[in-house]
């Protein structure tokens, strides 16, 4: 079990008054009933998080081991970079465990034909491309990334444009993966001790950009 996603770090940055609120909620309620419900699998504070300094149960005692929620040294981090070149392995960090990680790519043409309105919104600059890309400034960093590795498509024709954007997008996102990955592979016995990673993601809830490495209708 995991506590929530991201919270605790959201806490702490927040400051004092909104970390009391953080343990009033997630060690005082949701913490107790979990271990009230079931005792036989492990709890996570947050994800990320550096874990519990003091476990309790019995007396319902749990003190959090407090700060930076990206410390390589305790828990699991989140870690995501869309700007440095990424086979550059020496950006990467030396974690205990990755609980995140990952890069975004455009699913393919046909996915979006049942959802669009016409040939028009095939376009990476069309309201409709738009409106399904959810990460601030997503479509810049993805441009970025495969020039970071290729040179990008110049066709005349506007379909053909974005359907190489598309396969290129899938290109880097394997790329940056497989060179993350094994990184964190290479390290497990090395100065990192990482010992496991979760990569964001493995499918998707809609046809649009995002982390996933299988589309929505199962590509």
């Amino acid at each position: 079990w995991s506590g929530n996603n991201e919270n605790q770090d959201t806490a702490v940055r927040a400051g004092t008054r909104a970390s009391v609120d953080y343990v009033a909620l997630y060690d005082d309620v949701i913490r107790r009933a979990l271990y009230q419900e079931d005792l036989s699998r492990p709890f996570w504070p947050s994800s990320p998080s550096n874990g519990d300094l003091v476990i309790d149960i019995p007396r319902e005692l749990f003190i959090q081991r407090w700060g930076e929620s990206q410390n390589t040294s305790y828990g699991d981090i989140h870690r995501y970079d869309y700007l440095s070149i990424c086979t550059d392995v020496s950006m990467y960090p030396r974690p205990r465990f990755v609980s995140e990680y990952g890069f975004q790519s455009y699913p393919s043409s046909q996915s979006f034909i049942p959802v669009m309105n016409d040939m028009s919104d095939l376009d990476f600059d069309s309201p409709f491309m738009q409106h399904r890309q959810h990460h601030p400034d997503g479509n810049s960093q993805l441009l970025k990334q495969i020039q970071m590795h290729f040179k990008l498509p110049n066709s005349t024709d506007k379909v053909t444009q974005f359907d190489n954007l598309v396969f290129l997008t899938q290109i880097v996102q394997g790329i940056c993966m497989q060179s993350q990955t094994e990184h964190y592979r290479r390290i497990r016995n090395e100065t990192g001790h990482t010992m496991g990673t979760m990569y964001w993601q493995l499918n998707d809830i809609w046809q649009g950009p995002s982390w996933s490495s299988i589309e929505y209708d199962g590509r």
